[in-house]
């Protein structure tokens, strides 16, 4: 179809076109689309936002309910999202998710021998897209998502990743986008708040605002934004988030594993929140374990309990490196769990007296006004355009640092406050070669154009 998006696909025919020109009857074949873009908000738990506005579909609002946007089951299947998808400021309240036994979600639409892979296979990747390569995800917030998945039985094969926006993202870019509240729950591998696994590509200018990050005793990578992220995060935050891995498990209160050699996490903060694990975890308040560059970041008031715990880094490992980063708003005992301190450069910690490694009092860390004293050395490059960006306030004598810097990506430096009512409507006008949302069911089967 020339409507198809680009979407590549292996195997089998399995999509149900017929479903796809139904809920897209205006589209023409003699024209070449590029992705789909949201009209309004839309809530599950609405019946006026279903296409048929006199019931409320059951299906994805109870059971299994929600099936995931983008599948990729290795050589047997590949019905990737490589499309573009603007949220345009809008939002999707009451996403629902729950998986608690073997089988891939609800598979609506696919036939039998692909439900079965799905099953085997995929069945453990939740998200509202699931496999992305290449797809640029802007401008969209969740509000109040439930993605859950219980099931021991994709232990085995190493097959659970969690987000509520993204299950996993294979390159492309994922900018402006949110979510509040709600849940992200895994029994195993990979739970993210945003995005469950960041295998290349990158993350900017999104957040995740209060609700809960949970692993289960299977042994769990867990983060209030990313689980695991093998590639640049930037601009980004996660407030009042409540972080939990069970078993043996990497926690971070923004992601939880950092790895690779070119993944770096740059002007992104944690503020409140709790960040826990068990005995044999790696916690932080910013990243459960790190192998590459952190820089210009920080986490305020977020508690940080469980195994080889730390207030900013669990575990820095091989050559992970901090610059420019501080804990404060309550007292820490270290910024590192564990790691080789000479890695770490102009970065602190507060506590109650002043120690090596870092430890400053709240006095210390709130009295430069300037990048003068401690921060002498924090105004950095990190646009990678040349010069430095100036992107720490620092207020008066009796505050804390905060970043200054691009925060939704409309161009402007934002202090890192109140951003949420920042994330406005763009407005409704569609642009050539982009699919109007204006009900759940067209979103639903944009996984049927998925070939």
């Amino acid at each position: 179809m020339r409507y198809d998006l680009g979407h590549k696909r292996t195997g089998r025919r399995d999509v149900d076109s017929t479903a796809y020109k139904a809920a897209f009857p205006n589209l023409s074949a003699s024209n070449t689309y590029s992705g789909y873009m949201l009209t309004k908000n839309l809530d599950f738990q609405d019946g006026t936002h279903y296409n048929d506005s006199t019931t409320n579909n059951p299906k994805w609002t109870t059971g299994a309910g929600w099936d995931r946007i983008g599948f990729y089951v290795g050589s047997r299947v590949n019905a990737a999202f490589t499309g573009t998808f603007d949220g345009k400021g809008y939002t999707i309240a009451n996403l629902y998710l729950k998986k608690t036994t073997s089988g891939g979600g609800n598979n609506i639409g696919y036939s039998n021998t692909l439900s079965s892979v799905l099953s085997a296979f995929g069945g453990g990747r939740i998200g509202l897209f699931g496999y992305t390569s290449g797809a640029a995800i802007k401008n969209l917030g969740l509000v109040n998502p439930n993605v859950i998945n219980t099931d021991e039985a994709q232990r085995s094969v190493g097959d659970e990743y969690v987000g509520s926006l993204i299950e996993y993202q294979e390159n492309g870019t994922t900018t402006a986008c949110y979510v509040s509240g709600g849940t992200a729950t895994g029994y195993t591998y990979v739970v993210g708040g945003l995005v469950g696994q960041q295998s290349d590509g990158a993350i900017s200018n999104c957040y995740v605002s209060g609700g809960s990050s949970t692993g289960g005793t299977g042994g769990t990578v867990v983060g209030g934004l990313v689980g695991t992220s093998d590639d640049k995060i930037t601009a980004c935050y996660v407030t009042g988030r409540t972080i939990n891995g069970e078993g043996f498990s990497r926690i971070g209160g923004l992601v939880g594993q950092q790895s690779g050699s070119e993944e770096n996490i740059t002007a992104c903060y944690v503020s409140g929140g709790t960040v826990t694990g068990k005995a044999d975890a790696n916690a932080g308040g910013l990243i459960g374990f790190q192998a590459d560059t952190t820089t210009a970041c920080y986490v305020f008031g977020t508690t940080v309990t469980g195994g080889t715990s730390s207030s900013l880094v669990g575990r820095l490992f091989g050559d992970g490196t901090v610059n420019a980063c501080y804990a404060g708003g309550r007292d820490y005992s270290f910024l590192l769990g564990v790691g080789n301190n000479a890695m770490v450069t102009n970065g602190y910690f507060q506590r109650a007296t002043p120690s090596t490694f870092g430890g400053k009092t709240a006095t210390q860390l709130r009295l430069p006004t300037a990048y003068s004293g401690i921060y002498e050395n924090w105004n950095l490059n990190i646009d990678g355009n040349a010069g430095a960006d100036n992107p720490w306030n620092f207020g008066t004598a009796s505050q804390y640092p905060i970043l200054h810097i691009d925060f939704n990506g409309d161009g402007k430096k934002d202090d890192d406050i109140a951003r949420q009512a920042a994330f406005a409507q763009i407005g409704e006008i569609v642009p050539a070669g982009m699919i109007p949302i204006n009900n759940l069911e067209q979103l639903n089967a944009i996984r049927y154009g998925l070939e």
